[in-house]
C-alpha cells in the first residue's frame, strides 16, 4: 500500500487543480480502481445516453473534471491490468499497474486509502453515496445499520498503521458494494433455485450476498472479495450456511448425505432441495466464477457439519 500521506498530497493536489492534467493522479487512479472493484465493469453505462451511467461514474467525473467517457476507460484500462489482459482496454499506465498490484488483494487498504481522501476532496461523499453510503451504511448481512450508527462511524481518525477495530470498520463499510457486485454477477437472482425477485426491495427482502468462507473466519480481503460470494435466497443462505449443500469447483451442486435429518418429514425437506438446479450455469460473459479456495473451505469445514455441530 502507498504511504497515507502521498495518497493525502494527491488528493489535496486534486481538490485545488482547475482542470485535469493529462495524467491521471495517485489519488484519481485508487477512485477508479475503487469503482472497477465494487461496481460491475460490463455494465458500466455507454456514452452515448448520459442517463445511463452509473451515478459512482457521474461522482467521478465531478471530482476530477474529467469526461464521464473518460473515467469509464479508466476503469477498463485497470480492468485489463487485473485481468492479466483477458477483458478492459489496453493502454494501463505503470500507475495502473501500481494500484492494481497495491489494492486487488488487499481491499482493506483500499479502503483506508479512500477514508485519507474524503478530508480533502468535498466531492468524495457523493461518490461514497453511489456506492450505497451515506444514510444507511451496510451492515455484514447486506441491510442497512441505523442512522445513530452511520453517524458514529463517520469521522474516522486513519494514521499511518491502523488498528484491528479501524480496519473491522473499513471492512464492514464495504458490504454494501459487495452485496451489488455478489447479486449483479448473478443476474439478481438466487444462484442455486433461480428466485428472481422483482424489485430492489423485494431483492432486499429475498436475496443475500452470503459469503462462502464466513465473515467470522475471514480476513479483511475475504470479506469484501467479490469471488466469496454467492447470491442466495434466504432459505438457500441458512441452509449453505449450515453446510446442508456445496459446491464442486466445477459448481456442481451436493447435498449433505444427512440433509433430510434436519427436516420433520420428506415433503418439508422437498421444500429446500427439490428445486435447487444441478450446476450453476452462468448466464453472463462476464461471470465471475467463485474462488476455489473458498469452495475448498466450504466443503472441507462447513459442509455436512456446520448445522449438526453442538
Amino acid at each position: 500500500m502507498a504511504l497515507l500521506s502521498s495518497i493525502e498530497a494527491s488528493a489535496r493536489e486534486l481538490a485545488a487543480r482547475s482542470r485535469p492534467s493529462n495524467i491521471w493522479s495517485e489519488a484519481e487512479s485508487i477512485l477508479a480502481f475503487l469503482l472497477l472493484v465494487y461496481l460491475d465493469p460490463a455494465r458500466l453505462g455507454g456514452t452515448k445516453d448520459k442517463r445511463a451511467q452509473h451515478a459512482a461514474v457521474v461522482a467521478l467525473a465531478s471530482i476530477t473534471g474529467r469526461s464521464e467517457n473518460a473515467v469509464v476507460m479508466k476503469v477498463q484500462n485497470q480492468r485489463y491490468v487485473l485481468t492479466d489482459g483477458v477483458r478492459g482496454l489496453p493502454g494501463r499506465s505503470a500507475r495502473d499497474r501500481d494500484v492494481v498490484e497495491s489494492y486487488a488483494h488487499h481491499l482493506d487498504d483500499l479502503w483506508v486509502a479512500v477514508e485519507t481522501m474524503r478530508r480533502s476532496l468535498p466531492g468524495l461523499p457523493a461518490l461514497l453515496g453511489a456506492l450505497g453510503y451515506g444514510v444507511g451504511e451496510a451492515s455484514a448481512d447486506g441491510m442497512e445499520a441505523p442512522l445513530d450508527e452511520v453517524v458514529r462511524q463517520a469521522p474516522l481518525a486513519l494514521p499511518d498503521g491502523g488498528t484491528s477495530v479501524r480496519r473491522e470498520v473499513l471492512a464492514r463499510r464495504g458490504q454494501r458494494p459487495f452485496r451489488e457486485r455478489v447479486l449483479a454477477n448473478y443476474q439478481g437472482q438466487c444462484a442455486v433455485c433461480e428466485l428472481r425477485p422483482a424489485t430492489p426491495r423485494s431483492a432486499s427482502l429475498f436475496l443475500r450476498a452470503g459469503h462462502i468462507r464466513p465473515w467470522s473466519v475471514a480476513n479483511d480481503h475475504q470479506r469484501l472479495d467479490p469471488a466469496n460470494g454467492l447470491s442466495l435466497c434466504v432459505v438457500h443462505d441458512r441452509a449453505f450456511e449450515g453446510g446442508l449443500f456445496t459446491l464442486t469447483d466445477a459448481l456442481m451442486v451436493v447435498v449433505a448425505p444427512r440433509a433430510s435429518e434436519l427436516f420433520k418429514d420428506k415433503g418439508s425437506s422437498d421444500k429446500v432441495f427439490d428445486g435447487l438446479r444441478s450446476r450453476i450455469e452462468p448466464h453472463r460473459k462476464d461471470f465471475e466464477k467463485p474462488g476455489a479456495d473458498y469452495l475448498a473451505f466450504h466443503r472441507e469445514t462447513i459442509f455436512d457439519r456446520a448445522a449438526w455441530a453442538s
